[in-house]
């Protein structure tokens, strides 16, 4: 049951992003001028210390994820006003 609202919480939140697009929060002087990308990496420990990232198709009690939200400016000059709004899942 608990696996279950996890993965669902995961998808919930996956889907909303790409359904809002990622950059729903940013703001630029035009459109298309800042890119956003979000990614959900499972972060996993080796007994020596060193950590691992793949892909969070899944999330379990316990699991560490680690959230990477990436800005790319596709114009040849600064970018003025940039405001990120960056969603939290809830039950995080």
């Amino acid at each position: 049951m608990l696996k279950l609202r996890v993965r669902g919480t995961l998808l919930a939140f996956l889907t909303a992003i790409l359904l809002l697009g990622a950059a729903a929060g940013v703001r630029a002087e035009k459109p298309g001028e800042v890119e956003s990308l979000l990614q959900c990496v499972k972060v996993e420990r080796s007994s020596a210390g060193e950590e691992t990232f793949s892909e969070a198709r899944e999330a379990f009690p316990g699991d560490l994820l680690e959230y990477r939200l990436a800005f790319t400016n596709r114009t040849s000059a600064a970018v003025k006003g940039l405001l990120a709004t960056i969603p939290i899942p809830p039950g995080t």
